[in-house]
């Protein structure tokens, strides 16, 4: 199941989101949400029998921006990639996101829908997000 939300309100004209137009090949064993294992190496002040490091999976990277890595986006261009969020930046903007459904339950009678992808376009050209 999918469904198109059409945006057309205001929206931060300094991010350069949009302007990421081209995929980023993104991993089996990426998480974006790890953090960087370099930076796990001392006790958790709240788990004190417990490393931090031993909650981090070696085998997933971790701690990197796959669209740096890929030559996608430049370093020191991550931070206009969100924008200032100055109000005089925001002006009209015309976003639309296809948003994909999938029914993970496997059983029609008893669904259980989560989002399996969206994909973002502005004026048409589609987008993607640099991870």
């Amino acid at each position: 199941m999918q469904f198109t939300l059409k945006y057309t309100g205001r929206g931060d004209t300094s991010s350069t989101a949009s302007k990421q137009t081209k995929k980023v090949e993104v991993p089996h064993n990426f998480n974006p949400y790890q953090t960087i294992v370099e930076n796990q190496t001392t006790l958790d002040e709240k788990a004190p029998t417990q490393s931090a490091l031993a909650l981090v999976d070696p085998d997933r990277i971790s701690g990197k921006v796959l669209g740096v890595e890929q030559g996608i986006i430049d370093e020191t261009d991550l931070l206009d990639y969100d924008g200032t969020g100055l109000v005089k930046n925001l002006k009209p903007v015309n976003f639309e996101y296809k948003v994909k459904w999938a029914n993970i339950s496997g059983d029609v009678n008893n669904p259980y829908w989560v989002i399996s992808g969206i994909d973002c376009f502005k004026d048409g050209v589609q987008f993607y997000n640099i991870y």
